[in-house]
């Protein structure tokens, strides 16, 4: 064997050895990161979200994240999954309530952030922005029958909608429960008014009615931090 031969195994297998411990590190790296990504997916519904977010979120933040959950929902094409999301946010609090997930996120100003997932962790087309939950009291004080769908808006910024033919529905979370109003269009006045008044006490089932169902926020989440 020549000089230039033996040269040239020696220098294959150093490339060979490379390529082995290159891979084996790759095959590391990605161990370690499932194993971190899975991680991630355990939820906690019993600690303070409080006790377990450290970082905080912009507005203009949120509202990509926003944009991206709707282009989700709205384009069969297009996922969003719940890795990508752990790419972009730094997910410290993960909630399971009955069929799905959610994480909350906390902008600068307080706000909290419901971001919703399926049991497929992909993003469920759902972001609920919550400045404070009103008390059922502070409820009941308020809303009358017949009172018109406007007033109820202006009194509660957390209004969440489910639109029918022949009737509307609003739901809002309270700090013992949820409220969810029933409303019929008043022709004569061009406008939707309170027709009926029905309250679900804090529960597994709180998120659902036999007519509405709204995204689930777990009684933990609703007390201030």
């Amino acid at each position: 064997m020549t000089k230039r031969k033996t040269v040239l195994l020696v220098s294959m297998k150093k490339i060979i050895i490379f390529i082995i411990i290159f891979m084996m590190m790759l095959s590391l790296i990605g161990l370690i990161l499932w194993l971190n990504y899975n991680q991630l997916k355990e939820y906690d519904n019993t600690t303070h979200y409080s006790e377990l977010i450290s970082k905080r979120y912009s507005e203009e933040e949120i509202a990509v994240l926003e944009e991206r959950v709707k282009k989700a929902w709205s384009s069969p094409e297009w996922e969003y999954t719940f890795f990508s999301f752990c790419l972009d946010f730094k997910v410290e609090c993960v909630r399971k309530a009955l069929n799905q997930y959610y994480v909350v996120l906390l902008q600068e100003d307080g706000k909290r952030v419901f971001v919703y997932f399926n049991k497929d962790w992909k993003a469920s087309g759902q972001i609920v922005i919550v400045d404070k939950f009103k008390s059922k009291e502070e409820f009941d004080s308020f809303v009358q029958l017949d009172m018109p769908m406007e007033k109820i808006q202006a009194f509660d910024s957390n209004t969440l909608y489910s639109g029918r033919s022949s009737f509307f529905i609003t739901g809002h979370y309270v700090k013992e429960g949820a409220i969810v109003l029933r409303y019929f269009n008043d022709i004569e006045k061009k406008e939707r008014r309170v027709d009926a008044i029905e309250f679900l006490p804090n529960g597994e089932e709180t998120c659902m009615t036999e007519s509405f169902w709204m995204p689930c926020i777990l009684a933990i989440d609703r007390i201030d931090g």
